[in-house]
């Protein structure tokens, strides 16, 4: 059984806010939308909040079927805050997709961009519809599901979001089309990582583990970070206890910047980033079954980090960073992990997204 967090005292029940947001779906209205809006920043972030909102989006969302066969996992950035850090989360998921994985990124949006701004500079579709996504989850193990695409109706409550921010960013992990099984979710409120585990263990997750990192939504083995899991059949607490060093190496200079750290670290070029997103993509590893133990899987992501990943393989193109780090960038060799699910890529096949 998982631990439920029930609303506070005078705030809004769940079923009464799941029914106020179906009537704003179909009658919009800004007074009642910012209301609602204020009514949810206001109160506790609870398991049955956010199951009760995800419910009615998640009624409303454009379908996705996923190949066969495939394990699909999510590893997303779901901060309650705008921060200023790198999207270390965007770049693990990639990582992820190298190592074999099959990952199907789902942004928060707002305050944080979800990750399209980066994958925007390297080069990554980020509007791709249910085939286009479909096609890249087969033949890259990666496609990033934009928000705007898969929940259209989204747009009609834009006044609730904009009044509640914090709590539609913790929407994110369930409002994946992709309805992933396995997911690593980063949050800057230790507070929600429990709401938000019992939210996804409700909705089916085998494994999932929702974790902040000294106030950073990723794992870094340079600070301590604590939150919930939920693995074979239990709910556990979790935390790795590093220390408290400064994030001035991992702080964002702007997506076009960003993009080509990633590209170098991706590129096996010893980037400060490295180690985090070697630990996000080991965490998510081991979320996603691929491996037994965290230490297994965090040694693997930084074994095939040091080998180099090549974007193209994961449907990138010359993106804007392109340009800035090709001098920088080390060659990549192919993936020899024996594990590989995947059917061999088709030679000279275009990636997902791409036309010409």
């Amino acid at each position: 059984m998982t631990l439920r967090h029930r609303s506070a005292i005078g705030a809004p029940a769940a079923h009464e806010v799941a029914e106020r947001l179906a009537l704003l779906l179909v009658r919009p209205d800004i007074a009642e939308a910012e209301r609602l809006g204020a009514e949810l920043a206001r109160g506790p972030v609870t398991a049955d909040r956010l199951l009760a909102v995800a419910g009615v989006l998640r009624a409303r969302a454009a379908p996705l079927v996923v190949p066969p066969n495939r394990v699909v996992l999510d590893v997303v950035d779901a901060s309650a805050h705008a921060h200023t850090l790198v999207d270390v989360s965007a770049a693990a998921a990639l990582l992820v997709a190298a190592c074999d994985g099959t990952v199907a990124h789902h942004g928060a949006g707002a305050p944080r961009d979800g990750g399209e701004a980066l994958f925007a500079a390297l080069g990554i579709p980020t509007d791709l519809d249910a085939a286009g996504a479909r096609d890249a989850l087969e033949w890259c193990g990666f496609a990033h599901l934009s928000r705007h695409r898969f929940h259209p109706t989204m747009g009609r409550i834009a006044h609730v979001i904009a009044a509640a921010p914090q709590f539609f960013a913790l929407l994110a992990p369930l409002l994946n089309p992709a309805l992933p099984k396995r997911q690593l979710v980063g949050v800057d409120d230790p507070t929600a990582t429990g709401p938000l585990l019992d939210a996804l263990v409700d909705l089916g997750a085998e494994a999932a583990l929702v974790v902040t990192c000294g106030g950073a939504p990723f794992l870094s083995p340079d600070a301590d970070a604590v939150g919930h899991l939920w693995i074979e059949g239990q709910r556990r607490t979790f935390g790795n206890l590093c220390g408290d060093a400064s994030r001035a190496a991992l702080t964002s200079a702007g997506p076009t910047h960003d993009a080509a750290r990633v590209v170098a670290t991706l590129g096996g070029l010893a980037e400060p980033l490295a180690d985090a997103i070697a630990f996000t993509a080991g965490a998510a590893l081991w979320v996603g079954g691929h491996l037994p133990t965290l230490g297994d899987a965090r040694g693997w992501a930084a074994d095939r980090l040091s080998q180099g990943v090549a974007l193209a393989e994961l449907g990138g193109t010359a993106g804007p960073a392109s340009a800035i780090c090709r001098s920088r960038t080390a060659p990549a060799s192919a993936s020899t992990n024996p594990r590989s699910p995947r059917p061999p890529r088709a030679a000279g096949r275009r990636g997902p997204g791409r036309t010409g």
